[in-house]
């Protein structure tokens, strides 16, 4: 009679697939979400984080969205909060989560010389926020006022700083999405720039869009460098790309903050990002806690050699069924094809982790912003 041989464990990838406008519950915690993980996520920054010229900003747009998974409720951590905490979409209330760590005018660091600025990095050395809100993620999308006040150099190494900071006051398991930052309509806002002086003053406001246009570009260029070299050194970091899903000439409010358009692009984008994430993790983590496939290199060996006949094959009537790999009572190719499947599917799946299991496979930036669907997101003004 034939016995069952172990169950094999096998892992995938996981494909993550977003389709926006699904679903149209409010972001409100119902009796199903108790059986939701809380994710504690802190949104770090300057204006467009706080949600300028709309309350709640991006924020609302990704607590709305997130909340729609049937795993993972957000618990929006920080220092703020908006009021009121709700909004209207799709003729509905919604509530949402508005607490967060934006603030309106910030630098990365305190910095003055061409203006005053004060600065993120100091504020939550000050208010000791990190420790005490103990977030899972950090947003954190910072750097367009350093650009309006001049302070290009050095920009990213202070940004290196933050995250540095961030990351030493966080646990080991806390990751920090390090976004770019959008780009700035500078005909829109030319009053702004008065901190560059005569290299604002002694070039054509044509030639003086495109010197802002090159900080921007440089800046943002260098964030994915910056978190690949932080990745090597151990810091549970992840790209993120704003940037890509915001047009200035469409969704932008007043040359530098986003519309509503924009704001709702951002929460769909950052939803997309740090869900894709997380079920990147949950799988690592359910494939790094099975015990090991009983199969090695030499079974496949010894297999093979027992379906050629060869007598050193080494399979005797008491592990015969280990090799019975599709259970149909006989040992042939067949066999042989799915262990060879195994054993490869197992050596590049399993991850080996330091601080972030998910942050060694997600890598940079994976372009899933072209799985969403923005088409009646374009609609809304």
């Amino acid at each position: 009679m034939k016995i069952k041989i172990l169950s094999l464990i096998t892992a995938t990838a996981m494909t993550v697939s977003f389709f926006a406008m699904q679903c149209m519950n409010t972001c409100a915690v119902d009796e199903t979400e108790t059986t939701k993980e809380t994710i504690k996520i802190m949104p770090i920054g300057d204006s467009i984080t706080h949600g300028y010229q709309s309350s709640g900003g991006y924020r609302k747009y990704f607590c709305y969205w997130f909340n729609q998974n049937d795993k993972y409720t957000a618990d929006m951590v920080g220092c703020n909060s908006d009021y009121p905490e709700t909004f209207e979409m799709f003729d509905e209330t919604v509530t949402y989560d508005s607490d967060h760590c934006g603030y309106s005018g910030y630098a990365i660091q305190y910095m003055e010389g061409t203006e005053t600025r004060q600065g993120i990095l100091e504020t939550l050395q000050e208010g000791n926020y990190l420790q005490t809100y103990d977030p899972d993620i950090i947003m954190l999308q910072i750097g367009t006022n350093d650009i309006i006040s001049a302070y290009n150099e050095g920009i990213t190494d202070r940004l290196e700083n933050l995250v540095n900071y961030i990351s030493d006051n966080t646990r080991d398991d806390t990751v920090i999405f390090v976004s770019t930052i959008p780009d700035i309509d500078v005909s829109a806002v030319y009053d702004w720039f008065w901190s560059y002086g005569d290299e604002k003053y002694q070039n054509t406001p044509e030639d003086f869009y495109e010197i802002i246009q090159g900080h921007i570009d440089t800046y943002n260029e260098s964030i994915p460098v910056l978190v690949d070299k932080l990745k090597k050194e151990g810091k549970n970091v992840e790209f993120m790309d704003i940037h890509s899903v915001l047009d200035k000439e469409k969704h932008l409010n007043d040359g530098v903050h986003p519309n509503e358009t924009g704001y709702m692009r951002m929460g769909l984008y950052w939803n997309a990002r740090i869900t894709e994430y997380l079920s990147i993790r949950d799988a690592v983590e359910d494939i790094n806690s099975k015990e090991e496939i009983p199969y090695r290199i030499a079974d496949m060996v010894s297999l093979s050699h027992y379906v050629l006949g060869r007598k050193d094959h080494g399979i005797s009537e008491e592990n015969a069924l280990k090799y019975d790999v599709n259970e149909d009572g006989v040992l042939d190719s067949f066999d042989i094809g799915l262990l060879r499947n195994i054993i490869i599917e197992r050596n590049t799946t399993k991850v080996e982790s330091s601080n972030s299991t998910a942050s060694t496979v997600v890598g940079a930036h994976s372009g899933i912003v072209d799985d969403i669907d923005y088409e009646n997101v374009d609609i809304i003004t």
